[in-house]
């Protein structure tokens, strides 16, 4: 968040989501044009701009130490990491604690296109939400002061 990056956001949740089985060790491997269409970059641009664009959002993430990411070719894989950017190997929550608690982001957000709908201010009011116990309660009278434009569509990224 602190990047500013909507584009890497996006990618890191579709990697979350594609590696959330964890039958191979947290990683994934796409070709670079499927991870381009993942991350709606392959929309406004021409394919090979779109391919750069993609390896560029998942080097992004790589610098932060979110993932870890290598190409041979046009194939990219990558494995996650923890999200607390230390670099460390991912593992799958427990739930045992506070900080060990996931959330689950239901399939609908990307098959009924919300993630492109979102602003980054937006999307991170999602995940704020999403991570929250069912019966939390936000106060909507102070949404306009604490999430200034959250709720506007996304501006191209």
């Amino acid at each position: 968040m602190t990047g500013r990056d909507l584009r890497g956001l996006r990618a890191y949740l579709v990697i979350v989501a594609a590696c959330s089985n964890g039958d191979w060790g947290w990683t994934t491997e796409h070709d670079s044009a499927v991870w381009a269409r993942l991350m709606d970059i392959d929309k406004p641009s021409n394919s090979q701009s779109a391919r750069t664009g993609a390896w560029r959002a998942l080097c992004r993430l790589a610098d932060r130490k979110l993932i870890e990411c290598g190409r041979s070719g046009t194939m990219i894989k990558v494995t996650l990491l923890r999200e607390d950017g230390t670099g460390i190997a991912y593992d799958r929550p427990k739930d045992d604690t506070e900080e060990s608690q996931f959330m689950q982001i239901p399939t609908t957000f990307w098959t009924h296109d919300r993630d492109e709908k979102l602003s980054l201010p937006g999307l991170a009011l999602f995940l704020v939400v999403a991570r929250e116990k069912h019966w939390a309660t936000l106060p909507a009278e102070w949404a306009p002061q604490w999430f200034r434009g959250s709720l506007t569509p996304a501006k191209a990224a």
